[in-house]
């Protein structure tokens, strides 16, 4: 993992997460709406982003599409 000081790195937590893919790649749910949906994509909520990526069994990778920033609906 690389190296990124904590007090310059805003999104580190969610950098984390993402690099947590290498471990659990399927950790994030199946997207079941918008345009990834229903196309084995999978999507993942770090505090106001959403993480689209597609785990390429084949390979051995995962493959982070998009990442966006989402509202709070709550």
């Amino acid at each position: 993992m690389p190296y990124i000081p904590i007090a310059k790195a805003r999104g580190y937590k969610a950098l984390l997460v993402i690099f947590s893919l290498e471990n659990l790649p399927r950790r994030g749910a199946l997207s079941k709406i918008g345009a990834f949906a229903d196309k084995g994509y999978r999507q993942l909520f770090i505090k106001n982003f959403t993480v689209i990526y597609r785990v390429d069994v084949v390979n051995k990778q995962v493959v982070i599409v998009t990442v966006r920033y989402s509202k709070s609906q709550f």
